[in-house]
C-alpha cells in the first residue's frame, strides 16, 4: 500500500500503527479522522468542499518552481510529469484563512482548497471569487486550476 500522502504517514507515525496493521479499514477510518480536523462540517458551516483537483504539470515546470519553493508539494506521475498540490500553491499565496469582503467567500484556514460561504448570496459570487483565485494563481505559477466540484445550472 504504501507510499502514503504525508498527512496519512503522519497519523500512522502519531498513532504507532505499524505498516504490517494497515488494512484498507484502518487507512479509512485515518482518513476520516483527519479529513474531520481539516475540513469544515457542512451543517454548521457553508462550504463548497475541496474545490480545485492538483494539477498535473510538466517536469521543467516543476524544476522552475523547486528553484524558488523548495519545499514544494507534489507527487511524480511519470518520468515528465508531477501533480503538485493545489492547496500548497493557494497557500503559497497567502489565501489559506483569506476572507474576501466583495463576494462574501473565503478560504479554509485549515486546509486552503475549501472555499467557506461566509455570505455571499448568488452563484456569480462564487464564481467571482474562483476566478480570482485561479487568475493569481496562473499569474504567480503559470498553472491553471480546475474547479473540482461540478456546478448544476
Amino acid at each position: 500500500m504504501p507510499p502514503f500522502y504525508a498527512s496519512l504517514q503522519a497519523y500512522f507515525d502519531k498513532n504507532s500503527i505499524a505498516p504490517s496493521d494497515i488494512t484498507a479499514r484502518v487507512v479509512r477510518d485515518a482518513v476520516i479522522s483527519i479529513r474531520s480536523e481539516k475540513l469544515p462540517d457542512p451543517k454548521q458551516v457553508a462550504n463548497v468542499g475541496s474545490f480545485f483537483h492538483n494539477p498535473i504539470i510538466p517536469i521543467y515546470q516543476l524544476d522552475v518552481i523547486k528553484e524558488k519553493y523548495p519545499g514544494v508539494v507534489y507527487w511524480s506521475v511519470g518520468d515528465d510529469q508531477a501533480k503538485i498540490s493545489a492547496g500548497w500553491l493557494l497557500e503559497q499565496l497567502g489565501l489559506k484563512g483569506y476572507h474576501e469582503p466583495n463576494t462574501g467567500m473565503a478560504v479554509w484556514d485549515k486546509q486552503a482548497l475549501v472555499f467557506v460561504n461566509e455570505k455571499a448570496t448568488s452563484t456569480a459570487q462564487l464564481v467571482a471569487f474562483r476566478d480570482a483565485v485561479m487568475k493569481e494563481v496562473r499569474a504567480h505559477f503559470g498553472i491553471d486550476l480546475v474547479q473540482e466540484p461540478q456546478m448544476l445550472p
